[in-house]
């Protein structure tokens, strides 16, 4: 079958064009197995610091494949590494969404049950959702970070889309039927919410420093921080926005895969 026929059979956007039965079957068994996985850690640890992580993870497996796969595949060893690292914290990025979403409705439930409930099991299940959830938008921001750094240090442009996974599943090198770029836009979201944490550490540093007297106007200092972390998240993130796709996010597949 040529590659045209293999990769007419998605579009460059899932919801575009359904997809065969047998894929749609495998995301069923995938999903009942995850599904079962954890409630069986859950059931044997009693440890909901596990089972969450696992539950979510799989919102990003498709990320994690497709980038062992280029890591794999890529005959520039160091492209490979660099485009693993950036579908790795697009994994775990989806990950922290997934356990936000799961969050919400759960701590909305949870704070209208009395407190024994809000304190047992229940509740260590929030606190490791909200972990899952913190964790994994700070570990994808460093990560993001780290495969900036290094594909800007080695010159390498890199691309993201959906037809990378077409290209992962029909096993097709280099990645045909590339059309939009969506690297910068995924670093982005990556790397604000890193920025918003560092922020908040930092204002969390300041508070205890306040708290002891360490500061002689107290409310200003307080005030300065919060304002410095809503104006410098954005101004920084806008600013390397500019410099990523200056520096590392490719404008033609052919720039990235170095195809004729």
């Amino acid at each position: 079958m040529a590659t045209t026929e293999l990769c007419s059979e998605f579009d460059a956007y899932p919801w575009d064009e359904p997809r065969p039965k047998a894929v749609t079957l495998q995301k069923l068994l995938l999903w009942s197995a995850v599904i079962f996985a954890a409630f069986l850690v859950l059931e044997l640890t009693a440890q909901p610091a596990l089972s969450v992580p696992i539950l979510c993870s799989k919102f990003g497996w498709s990320d994690f494949a497709t980038g062992f796969w280029l890591w794999r595949v890529d005959p520039q060893r160091r492209r490979g590494r660099i485009h693993f690292g950036l579908f790795l914290f697009v994994g775990l990025w989806k990950m922290a969404v997934a356990a936000g979403l799961v969050m919400i409705p759960l701590g909305l439930w949870l704070a209208e049950q009395p407190a024994p409930a809000q304190q047992g099991v229940m509740g260590q299940r929030l606190f490791w959702v909200f972990m899952t959830f913190i964790g994994g938008f700070a570990v994808a921001g460093i990560v993001a970070l780290v495969t900036f750094a290094a594909a800007s240090w080695y010159g390498i442009k890199v691309w993201l889309e959906p037809a990378v996974h077409r290209a992962r599943r029909s096993d097709l090198w280099p990645p045909p039927d590339c059309r939009e770029n969506h690297a910068a836009g995924m670093f982005l979201a990556a790397l604000i919410p890193l920025f918003f944490l560092i922020g908040v550490l930092g204002l969390a540093i300041i508070a205890v420093w306040n708290n002891q007297g360490q500061f002689v106007n107290q409310d200003l200092v307080l005030i300065l921080s919060l304002f410095a972390i809503g104006i410098g998240v954005p101004v920084v993130s806008l600013s390397f926005n500019d410099i990523i796709r200056q520096r590392v996010v490719a404008q033609t597949p052919q720039e990235c895969w170095d195809m004729p």
